[in-house]
């Protein structure tokens, strides 16, 4: 018999394993559910509880494992990490480089040209007949009977005057990228202290949850000696 309450054994066995309020608890994988839950019900099999009442047991067994369980899991997922103890460094690089270039040119060409021509020409020309009575010639001493002197003058000027421009654009663009990784992976130090380092870093997790969970149970197991010699004075404490 218990000597103060009721062992698990016993809740198990009239409400079943699934109404010991641990079937709600968030759990890093449905799958491990059962098989927590087996492990805590195995270590806690012969331990009474702690409360006076299963329902006010079963009640802090689900708020209990409600707060703690968000933590472990995070325990839970970082356990499963593939860890290489003989890898102290493993870096990578990634370098990576584009050029574009676009380029735009104009030109504009222009130019004048001017051409003066000047042209003059003289002509002089004197016709003399000679008959009587005669007359005498202007400018000199001769004696004609008719004379005309004509001169002429020609000239002119030609001016030309002219510009020419010309104009012109060109546009040319190029794209090209590369890129290089690279990749250092190994070790610095003695391969016994890396493996050593790595052996501190196992944990338990299942263990750290039973742990936590021993305040819902006597600090003692039942030896089926009763406590007062009346096995009934405790009897109102276990309630089904």
């Amino acid at each position: 018999m218990p000597d103060f309450t009721i062992e698990l054994r016993e809740v198990v066995a009239r409400h079943g394993t699934n109404s010991l309020g641990l079937d709600s608890y968030p759990i890093f994988d449905e799958a491990y559910r059962d098989i927590l839950n087996q492990k805590i019900i195995d270590h806690f099999w012969y331990n009474e509880i702690s409360h006076e009442t299963v329902d006010m047991w079963i009640r802090q067994m689900r708020t209990k494992m409600q707060e703690i369980m968000p933590y472990y899991n995070k325990l839970y997922e970082a356990e499963l990490i593939k860890i290489d103890p003989l890898s102290t460094q493993d870096v990578s690089s990634t370098s990576a480089s584009e050029q574009d270039s676009n380029s735009r040119s104009e030109h504009s060409d222009s130019g004048e040209t001017t051409s003066k021509t000047v042209s003059k020409s003289d002509a002089k020309s004197r016709t003399v007949q000679s008959q009587l009575p005669q007359v005498r010639l202007s400018g000199d001493k001769d004696y004609a009977t008719a004379a005309s002197d004509v001169s002429s003058d020609s000239g002119g000027v030609n001016d030309t005057d002219g510009s020419t421009t010309s104009r012109g654009s060109g546009e040319s663009s190029s794209r090209g990228s590369q890129s290089s990784k690279t990749r250092s992976k190994g070790y610095t130090g003695h391969t016994a202290q890396l493996i050593a380092a790595w052996r501190d870093t196992f944990i338990n997790v299942d263990l750290m949850i039973i742990v936590e969970l021993q305040e819902l149970f006597m600090g003692i197991r039942s030896t089926n000696d009763s406590f007062t010699g009346r096995a009934s004075a405790f009897r109102p404490w276990s309630i089904y």
